[in-house]
């Protein structure tokens, strides 16, 4: 979605999930190699970030312009 209001541009767009999401948030042993999840709990030990499934929306990416600035 782009909009645009007192010169200023606004873009929305889903984060949607894909299988090359779920290599880390996928769920552990299905879709999470076991090597993996030793690497991200060990960097990442309070990570709940895990269990996703394939085409979920799961965040927004929010990016907004300055039209000024911009020409």
């Amino acid at each position: 979605m782009l909009t645009t209001e007192n010169g200023t541009t606004h873009f929305y767009s889903p984060i949607v999930t894909n299988t090359i999401c779920l290599n880390c948030h996928g769920t552990p042993i299905t879709n999470i190699d076991p090597k993996v999840s030793l690497i991200l709990n060990t960097k990442y030990p309070y990570d709940k970030a895990v269990g996703y499934k394939e085409n979920e929306v799961r965040s927004i990416w929010s990016i907004t312009f300055n039209d000024e600035q911009n020409k």
